[in-house]
């Protein structure tokens, strides 16, 4: 495949264009970035290429030659291979079994599994990414998030007999460390080399400029641009995506800082700093997507109106000795974290730093679970 065009794709829900005469030409042996905000329609334009979805219109040509993808089987037969940003992985298979989910078995004498292969083919597409720490035998539910994710990038690399045509990578750093997105970044280099097309959406603009050849932007279900990376830059790719400056997002600030404390933080610890000192006044009334760092401080996955901080010793390394948590009732009071039950009986719960649920609920020891108001308001 030298040239995937997608012409005039369109796809409403209940009236609401999610999609809107979207057109996009893929080439072979390069990287083209797909960009926009959340609900600008990426999620629906990959799904409709993965057979998922069903567009209202749409002209698909590969190399000129019209094709139909009506079906998950159709996308792969096609040589279509996706990276969804959801871990899709069932945690009590093993790490093999995971990485063939999407292929079919080897066979011994077309009725026996040939799990000696499996097992090789699985080894050769993890080493493309030059891992060699994961056991390709043991169960995936034994493996970090990043791991996990590892895994799913390497089943798309398995040797089959359909040549892989199209790589589309949705977010797939997200849950991987610096080192490890730079292996994926060299698998992506081979892939190319290899002339293969590769589309990667990612919100991290900085890996767009690194590994993009051209970028296209969706804004509303419309495409504003696509244009080759070398004539781009942050600020136009972001004016692109929100339709606006950056700058515009963020006027002066005119408000007054409230005199009242609801947090106060002295003599803080963790084994490598010492002597953490810090107040956080009443008017910080919402912390959005905060997420505790290995060093850091405190934590909340989803909007809460109250911070509160917990005794985090075990898993991030810090000790409070002195809180004052904002007031259940009019007078603010340290608290004592002792064990979950005590904790829920104060109006908090522990909330597990977890992308996604396991397939049963995790034993959590209390100091290593972050605590938040379950009272709102």
């Amino acid at each position: 495949m030298q040239k995937l065009e997608l012409l005039n794709l369109s796809k409403s829900f209940s009236g609401f264009k999610a999609l809107s005469d979207v057109n996009i030409e893929l080439l072979s042996g390069e990287t083209h970035a797909l960009m926009g905000e959340n609900g600008a329609g990426k999620t629906t334009l990959i799904k409709i290429l993965a057979g998922i979805l069903k567009p209202d219109q749409m002209m698909m040509k590969i190399d000129n030659n019209i094709q139909k993808v009506n079906s998950a089987i159709d996308s792969k037969n096609l040589g279509f291979n996706f990276i969804h940003q959801e871990l899709n992985i069932v945690s009590y298979l093993s790490v093999a079994e995971n990485m063939f989910l999407s292929h079919p078995y080897p066979m011994r004498y077309g009725a026996l599994i040939n799990w000696n292969k499996i097992y090789k083919l699985s080894k050769d597409a993890l080493k493309q990414l030059d891992i060699t720490h994961i056991n390709v035998e043991d169960k995936c539910a034994s493996l970090s998030t990043g791991d996990q994710m590892l895994v799913k990038i390497a089943s798309c690399l398995i040797k089959t007999e359909t040549s892989p045509t199209l790589y589309v990578f949705d977010e797939p750093t997200a849950a991987l460390t610096i080192q490890e997105s730079e292996k994926l970044f060299k698998v992506i280099s081979n892939l190319k080399k290899k002339n293969a097309i590769i589309l990667y959406v990612s919100h991290r603009m900085n890996e767009i400029l690194e590994i993009s050849d051209r970028v296209t932007v969706l804004r509303d279900g419309i495409k504003v641009l696509t244009e080759e990376i070398s004539n781009l830059s942050k600020e136009k790719i972001i004016r692109g995506m929100i339709g606006k400056d950056l700058s515009d997002n963020f006027p002066k600030k005119t408000g007054k800082l409230n005199d009242k404390v609801i947090i106060d933080v002295s003599n803080g610890h963790t084994k490598n700093i010492k002597n953490i000192n810090f107040k956080i006044n009443q008017t910080i009334k919402r912390i959005k997507n905060a997420r505790i760092l290995k060093n850091g401080i405190f934590i909340s996955k989803d909007v809460i109106s109250k911070p509160v901080l917990a005794n985090e010793e075990n898993s991030v390394g810090i000790s409070l000795p002195k809180i004052v948590l904002p007031p259940l009732t009019k007078k603010a009071k340290p608290l004592n974290i002792v064990s979950v039950p005590r904790v829920a009986t104060k109006g908090r719960m522990p909330i597990i730093d977890t992308k996604k649920p396991l397939n049963k609920p995790p034993i959590t020891p209390t100091s290593k679970a972050a605590i938040i108001p379950i009272q709102m308001g």
